[in-house]
């Protein structure tokens, strides 16, 4: 039997990405407190990072959900 998206499953994989967003952030502000020239922006950059990072994990969620409902020898 082919793997089927779970809806715990999607969730895992939405939650992982917002997890490695969140990990780039971390080191933005790494550089911006360690290294005086660098200019990542404050917190609103980092809001709408994340903000966006949320709208591709959804995204990458619905791809996974949509196209699994094809087997995948009928998409060549």
């Amino acid at each position: 039997a082919e793997p089927r998206p779970r809806p715990g499953l999607m969730l895992l994989v939405l939650l992982a990405g917002m997890g490695l967003g969140a990990m780039n952030e971390v080191v933005e502000f790494a550089a911006t407190q360690s290294i005086a020239e660098v200019n990542v922006g404050g917190y609103e950059n980092t809001g709408w990072d994340m903000v966006f990072n949320l709208i591709g994990c959804a995204v990458a969620v619905a791809g996974i959900v949509l196209f699994s409902r094809h087997p995948r020898d009928t998409l060549s």
